[in-house]
């Protein structure tokens, strides 16, 4: 709409994908950040240099995460959408990408928070000292589960920095979205 930016990583093809009327289909994450136009909201990879360092692969995009710069009145903030990969819990290219995810979080001077479908419960970051060595805090929506998978799961959550705290009201979760058997937070 014409009234809303867009701050995105597309989604990418696994290998796995399957097809639809023929076409190839990625599977595998997608981030993005919508956004009121008159707010004051800046993609982060313009704003900083190290930006190309966390991207896999020597990739331009960044792998499995996008981030945004909010400037509120009196206050701005680092928001970051995450996507863990399915099936690989704290090891192989999700250590990597929590390891690219950790090293931007450690740069950040402002309060940050990343909002995302992790596909770990919070105790497995909490076991791996990834939300130590942030200082990250988990924020879960009130809800039973956040993914239908396997009779429910709770992987879908926010995590901030400490220094965002008294900015976070709530979280809430809503199960009436099209990208099913996830809710939206």
């Amino acid at each position: 709409k014409a009234h809303l930016k867009l701050f995105s990583n597309p989604a990418r093809g696994t290998g796995r994908a399957t097809t639809q009327s023929g076409q190839a289909r990625a599977n595998e994450g997608g981030e993005w950040i919508l956004a009121r136009k008159h707010l004051q909201v800046h993609s982060l990879a313009s704003s900083q240099a190290v930006w190309s360092d966390l991207a896999a692969d020597g990739s331009c995009a960044l792998d499995g995460f996008t981030a945004v710069v909010c400037h509120q009145k009196g206050f701005s903030f680092i928001l970051v959408t995450f996507y863990g990969l399915c099936e690989e819990g704290f090891s192989g290219r999700n250590l990597q990408r929590f390891a690219r995810l950790g090293a931007l979080l450690l740069q950040c001077r402002l309060p940050w928070i990343v909002a995302g479908d992790f596909n770990l419960p919070a105790a497995a970051l909490q076991r791996a000292g990834f939300l130590e060595r942030v200082g990250g805090v988990v924020f879960q929506a009130p809800l039973a589960y956040t993914c239908a998978l396997g009779g429910g799961t709770h992987i879908d959550y926010i995590v901030a920095s400490a220094s965002s705290i008294p900015y976070i009201i709530s979280v809430e979760g809503c199960l009436d979205v099209p990208w099913r058997p996830h809710c939206g937070l």
